[in-house]
């Protein structure tokens, strides 16, 4: 079918497909699984900035990390290895 809104044809049906759509997502369940997984992946998204910011904005880090970049970008210091040492000095010092 066509829609069109400069020439004012099949709006209203075109919006009666959206709601039956919405309509067969909530009698399944699947919008509200939806939203849950959204808001989760929310959640956990928050908690990763967060994080991040502390961390990064944490005087122990600062000072390191630059040195540890490098350190891993010439292949002087593995990752894992310097993101542990990185984190050890933030937990040891919260």
């Amino acid at each position: 079918k066509l829609c069109s809104a400069l020439e004012q044809q099949g709006i209203s049906e075109a919006w009666q497909s959206v709601i039956d759509y919405r309509d067969t997502l909530d009698a399944a369940g699947e919008f509200s699984r939806q939203r849950q997984t959204q808001a989760k992946s929310w959640l956990q998204q928050e908690l990763r900035e967060g994080l991040w910011q502390a961390f990064a904005g944490h005087a122990a880090v600062r000072e390191q990390l630059p040195q540890l970049e490098q350190a891993v970008a010439t292949g002087a210091a593995s990752a894992p290895v310097a993101a542990k040492a990185l984190l050890a000095r933030f937990l040891d010092s919260t």
